[in-house]
């Protein structure tokens, strides 16, 4: 068992969807399973959510985004307030205080005070260019960029999902201590679902693109690269996800023609989802940069490659950075439709390049992204900081 206790703290509110809910369930469970104690501070409460939308409906009133300032300062302080009632006295076991995103960092600043508790983030994508991508006002926007540096210069030790995420750290504070460590897969449960019986609930094959509806993530050029290829004609596509973006992929699908050859699944349970990706012909992931927030080591693409679903990919970020060079996927240029068809086409009738890329792609995730290494990784990042933490203690 492990001398020292980790907090898990993140404003994600459920294990059940999205890359970060799956990441956080790994690390609960690599924790569990290695005996180290933890705790968990997930999410809002109710009350707090509920702050949160009034305060939403004041700055849509008024047209400015006081409201949507409000709202981010609020967050920060509700979850300071969550986590202060986890964190005991300096004399408890040393304690870890692993944050998954800059508010819970900030939050985390406003509690620990003077206690010999490391903070440990794990840098998934720029923080203010979140609320960028939502629209936020410039009040809320100059706030979020103010915040990105100090959470930099709070944090004892930073883990970053890829190499871009180190680089984005490091330009706000050189000086930062960054380990990079890219996102990883638990492959028994692949290999558990993989061993079920295969099953198709639509009848007809079909290409899968397991992304959230939002920008970023280029839902739509897959969309318009499936109207221009010739599977469309023989396969179905689905999409599984939800976000802001659903009703224009809707329109979109009407627009051309697509209407009974796309389905729209919305989100959907972790353990279903993957017997959606692994029944799937190929699946892809037609993430589009915007800004700084590019695709990381995406959690769906290692999926993908750990059950041999072929895959195609934007050649971006984490995407670019695990495949490159592996053979075990296909890389495509972003938000380029015509590039995406001609691929899907040409993967879609070539059995000996499914079987490669199936091959590789196993070969790859069970070399180097499976969770434990992963998560002794992580553990020596939080000993590093323990340490680092309790020598300065003595200095001073």
């Amino acid at each position: 068992m492990a001398d020292y206790r980790v907090i898990v703290f993140s404003g994600h509110p459920t294990l059940e969807s999205g890359g970060i809910g799956t990441h956080l369930r790994m690390l609960l469970d690599q924790l569990k399973r290695n005996a180290v104690g933890y705790t968990s501070v997930l999410g809002k409460s109710r009350r707090d959510a509920a702050v949160n939308r009034l305060l939403s409906r004041v700055g849509r009133r008024y047209g400015t985004d006081t409201g949507e300032c409000a709202n981010l300062m609020w967050h920060i302080g509700s979850l300071a307030s969550r986590l202060r009632s986890m964190v005991g006295s300096p004399t408890h076991e040393p304690t870890v205080i692993h944050c998954h995103d800059r508010a819970c960092v900030m939050a985390a600043m406003m509690v620990r005070g003077d206690l010999p508790y490391p903070i440990v983030q794990t840098a998934h994508a720029p923080f203010w260019q979140q609320y960028q991508m939502q629209g936020a006002g410039p009040l809320t926007q100059l706030v979020a960029r103010g915040i990105d540096p100090q959470v930099v210069r709070g944090c004892d030790r930073v883990i970053a999902v890829d190499d871009l995420q180190r680089d984005l750290i490091l330009e706000q504070d050189p000086t930062a201590s960054v380990t990079v460590i890219p996102n990883a897969v638990d492959v028994g449960l692949l290999d558990r679902v993989a061993s079920e019986p295969s099953g198709n609930r639509f009848g007809k094959p079909y290409i899968i693109v397991a992304r959230h509806f939002q920008h970023k993530c280029g839902v739509h050029v897959a969309v318009e690269a499936f109207a221009r290829s010739r599977c469309r004609d023989s396969h179905l596509l689905v999409l599984l996800g939800r976000g802001r973006e659903r009703q224009r992929l809707m329109e979109l699908t009407q627009k051309l023609n697509l209407g009974s050859r796309v389905r729209f699944l919305g989100a959907r349970p972790h353990s279903e989802a993957l017997r959606l990706i692994r029944n799937a012909k190929i699946s892809v992931i037609p993430s589009i940069p915007v800004g700084q927030y590019i695709e990381a080591t995406s959690l769906t693409m290692l999926e993908t490659m750990g059950f041999g679903v072929p895959l195609i990919a934007s050649n971006i970020g984490g995407l670019k950075q695990v495949l490159e060079g592996t053979g075990a996927g296909v890389l495509v240029e972003p938000n380029d439709p015509d590039a995406l068809s001609g691929a899907l086409d040409q993967l879609i009738d070539d059995v000996e390049t499914q079987s490669v890329l199936a091959k590789r792609g196993r070969a790859l995730v069970r070399e180097h992204y499976a969770t434990g290494p992963w998560f002794h990784r992580i553990a020596a990042v939080y000993e590093g900081a323990l340490l680092t933490r309790r020598d300065n203690a003595v200095q001073r």
